[in-house]
């Protein structure tokens, strides 16, 4: 399960993974493109691709990740 806006330390900008039973699996943390966390933009769009997940932010970038174990996969600059 996705969850983008509940968790207390999310504001929105970084999507967590929890089990179905509600325990916290992973989270994507602060962007890579980021200098500060308050900075960091919002995830605008989250989807599945080949197996995993893809995340596009507002800075531009497209970020992959394995939805496993939440291990950025790759960036693509998209702007």
């Amino acid at each position: 399960m996705l969850e983008t806006s509940s968790h207390p330390d999310s504001d929105g900008r970084n999507p967590y993974v929890f089990d179905r039973d509600g325990t916290e699996r992973w989270w994507v943390g602060d962007h890579l493109h980021s200098d500060a966390p308050a900075s960091a933009p919002p995830f605008t769009d989250i989807w599945l691709d080949n197996g995993n997940l893809c995340g596009y932010a507002t800075d531009g970038y497209e970020y992959r990740f394995d939805p496993e174990t939440g291990e950025l996969l790759d960036t693509i600059w998209r702007k």
